[in-house]
């Protein structure tokens, strides 16, 4: 919201009026949550990456043109304003099991 405004303010806009309704509906429709990791959870298989990233994420990004895959980060967008939370897909997809 901050880099908004600030950009509001950049451009002269004076009556600049953000709200959060556009990245919570985009959230939600996507099923996009946040979850902070800490303990023996946050220690991730460097195996289990890199068997997701050759295996599972081709299979994905198949349906999609280069050109329609985005990560939240290439917006600007800081969703809850902490980069250190990171963001899970509620689908099956989004876990790696052995």
């Amino acid at each position: 919201m901050e880099k908004a405004k600030e950009i509001a303010s950049h451009l002269n806009i004076t009556d600049f009026c953000g709200s959060t309704g556009w990245p919570d509906r985009f959230r939600n429709r996507h099923g996009i949550v946040y979850r902070q990791i800490s303990g023996e959870a946050e220690a991730v298989n460097e195996d289990d990456i890199s068997s997701w990233k050759n295996n599972v994420l081709p299979s994905l990004l198949q349906d999609y043109a280069p050109e329609d895959v985005y990560n939240a980060d290439e917006f600007g967008l800081f969703l809850n304003s902490c980069l250190t939370i990171p963001s899970f897909l509620k689908t099956k997809h989004a876990m790696v099991e052995n």
